[in-house]
């Protein structure tokens, strides 16, 4: 079995090696002309990239008093490049990043803090070294007083963060629940904003699954009547309300749950009417599933 591309070396033998037209068969890197090998052996070295060295200068410009808004900003998006592996997102922790990152956050400039909570997020998925890193640096209670925020991208970045921060990561859902973050994503519900009442539905869905104890509080909050408000009946595909669904059928699993305190007379005719609407749809396949399952559980 042929070795697949592992950086931009591999990657153009690989495209070469397998590169094809009308007029000739597959092309072989190695009966290549020397001379040209040679020039793009050459072109290609000079384009490797050393990742350490760019979050190192990255880190430099978002230090730099001198330095403007708009070159942070394009700083953090180099950092953005980079941070999606774990090992460079732990490196940057390692290299004093966060300490700057922070600053960033807390900082008045929406374009700069919204980027710098986007960084954290991606910093922050199943990595438990950034993790508890974060948590430490008490960014939880932090990112839960930006879901008031009035830039609603800033309440979308600080949503998505959140739920980073407590994907598979007991600690932060401590902190979640001591600062009052049941409440704030709960009013983000009533939000206008697509992305921010999406991200606020995966939250509830994706950390009510994996802990128990947030999907109670969630439940005893009264959540699933607030989801309720937003439930309406449609004909197709619709993200909302498959996000909706989802977050609505995961609360049900609770033991707290308790569908006689739920206004069934008002749910379940949307949920029939809908379920005929979308019946067969290839495209609302999960849409059909919660539907039904919040269905079962309100009977």
């Amino acid at each position: 079995m042929e070795r697949q591309p592992k950086n931009l070396q591999d990657l153009l033998k690989f495209a070469i090696r397998y590169q094809t037209n009308e007029d000739c068969g597959p092309s072989k890197y190695d009966e290549m002309d020397p001379e040209k090998k040679e020039f793009l052996e050459k072109v290609l070295k000079s384009m490797t990239v050393d990742v350490m060295d760019e979050l190192a200068k990255a880190i430099q410009i978002l230090e730099d008093p001198a330095t403007s808004d708009d070159d942070k900003v394009d700083a953090l998006d180099v950092v953005r490049d980079y941070i999606d592996n774990m090992d460079f997102a732990n490196s940057f922790v390692k290299l004093g990043g966060t300490d700057i990152l922070i600053k960033c956050i807390k900082s008045d400039v929406v374009a700069l803090r919204t980027n710098a909570i986007k960084v954290l997020a991606e910093m922050s998925q199943n990595n438990v070294y950034c993790q508890q890193h974060f948590v430490e640096n008490n960014i939880v209670e932090l990112l839960i007083s930006y879901l008031q925020d009035k830039d609603q991208e800033v309440v979308a970045s600080s949503l998505y963060a959140l739920s980073s921060l407590m994907q598979n990561y007991e600690p932060a859902t401590l902190e979640f629940s001591k600062h009052g973050g049941i409440v704030g994503v709960q009013n983000c519900l009533s939000s206008l904003n697509s992305r921010v009442f999406v991200k606020s539905c995966f939250l509830i869905s994706s950390i009510s699954a994996q802990f128990p104890k947030i999907c109670e509080e969630f439940v005893k909050g009264n959540t699933f009547a607030k989801l309720c408000e937003n439930l309406e009946c449609v004909g197709d595909f619709d993200i909302k309300i498959e996000a909706l669904l989802n977050a609505m059928a995961t609360l049900t699993d609770s033991g707290s749950f308790d569908a006689k305190s739920v206004a069934s007379n008002d749910v379940t005719p949307v949920l029939e009417n809908m379920l005929k609407n979308i019946k067969g749809l290839p495209q609302c396949e999960e849409m059909e599933m919660y539907a039904r399952k919040i269905q079962e559980k309100l009977r």
